[in-house]
């Protein structure tokens, strides 16, 4: 099941950004959409593997987001949805 959670969540996320950045690159515009919280691990607790995969997609999104702020593009927009109890 954590394969499977992380398949979804964490690879997913960055095989589906890694294909359509280029294109967005191309066009100097594009949005990219992570369900992800923001990066504060005591939001993930009790959550074990869902909360780690959550955590990846956070981690995935900062990483894109700092490959285009040294690109100097000002065109692409993160949006985050937290979900907390």
């Amino acid at each position: 099941k954590y394969d499977l959670i992380m398949n979804i969540n964490v690879r997913a996320g960055f095989i589906l950004s890694h294909k359509v950045l280029p294109h967005m690159l191309e066009r100097n515009y594009g949005h990219i959409l992570m369900m992800s919280p923001p990066v504060d691990t005591s939001v993930m607790r009790n959550h074990g593997a869902y909360g780690v995969s959550k955590f990846g997609m956070s981690m995935i999104a900062q990483a894109i987001a700092r490959f285009i702020d040294n690109l100097r593009f000002g065109f692409l927009h993160f949006k985050f949805s937290c979900i907390t109890s």
